[in-house]
């Protein structure tokens, strides 16, 4: 099946909340949940592939998770789920970065008939030790440290209340350079996930580190096995995302196949654009016939 209308939108969930979406290109369907963060630096990919981008609850231009609002791994897939329903996508591929590459295998595993093939770009590892450790502390290592004080002075001057856009921005590239081997990649950037109603990044990783805490001590490397949905892994050698988390992944798909990037971090389509694109248009082309 291909999607050619380009556009934005919402889709209603249960309880009031909703997804904010966005269409660009056109050819089969390329689904990319964290679309604020990731959209649109993929546009290379535009040619070959209609880019479904959108935001989980609590990120991006997606409903803020309040009060009550249900939020999590579980309930991600929830949400995909109706995304999917709502737009019509028969069979998609997914391409999933960090976190959202777990949320895409975990999809694949749960909705194999929906799913043609998946891209991993620096996915969660499929169990949580020790590799979520290792993340923390590699992260908080690189960390530039003048960077931080200047983020903290920001905070002390009540800049988080009073000019919010800047005070994300700060944060964020605070995070960004403890993601990229060079900074130098970041000036490129167009995608940000500086944007209403989740602009505070404090409130968006609180929310991301209680969703990590209600997934436990898990364990899925047992039950990945099952997953036959063919599958490329991108990671970059110097990742705080532990590059030992994809060996994993490589052990435990039957399917699956792992590109690791020398010299590359946390973001390989601004790093090493030539090298990322290349293979996932080729992979993705591989199911072109399938996904049409």
């Amino acid at each position: 099946m291909a999607t050619q209308h380009e556009g934005s939108g919402t889709v209603p969930l249960p309880g009031g909340s909703s997804l904010h979406f966005e269409i660009r290109g056109e050819g089969p369907p390329l689904l990319v949940p964290a679309a604020s963060w990731v959209l649109e630096d993929l546009a290379p990919l535009e040619a070959h592939s209609c880019l479904v981008g959108y935001d989980v609850r609590g990120r991006g231009r997606s409903s803020a998770v309040t009060g009550d609002t249900p939020f999590g791994l579980d309930q991600d897939l929830e949400d995909l789920e109706v995304l999917r329903k709502a737009r019509g996508l028969e069979r998609m591929a997914i391409l999933g970065w960090s976190y959202y590459g777990l949320l895409a295998a975990r999809y694949a595993l749960a909705y194999p008939e929906r799913v043609e093939r998946l891209v991993l770009v620096g996915p969660s590892a499929p169990r949580r030790r020790p590799f979520l450790d290792d993340f923390m502390d590699r992260f908080a290592g690189r960390l530039d440290l003048e960077r931080l004080e200047e983020v903290e002075r920001l905070r002390r001057q009540g800049q988080r209340e009073t000019q919010p856009v800047s005070w994300c921005r700060a944060v964020h590239d605070l995070y960004f350079r403890a993601y990229v081997v060079d900074p130098k990649h970041l000036e490129g950037m167009r995608s940000s996930p500086c944007v209403e109603p989740n602009l505070d990044p404090e409130a968006v990783n609180n929310l991301g580190r209680k969703a990590l805490e209600k997934m436990g001590d898990y364990d899925w490397t047992e039950e990945f096995t099952r997953l036959e949905t063919p599958t490329l892994v991108v990671h970059g050698s110097e990742d705080p995302v532990p590059l030992e988390g994809s060996l994993e992944w490589e052990r435990c798909l039957s399917n699956g196949q792992l590109l690791a990037l020398e010299g590359v971090g946390h973001m390989p389509w601004l790093e090493a654009p030539e090298l990322f694109f290349e293979a996932v248009r080729e992979f993705l082309g591989a199911g072109d016939s399938a996904l049409s």
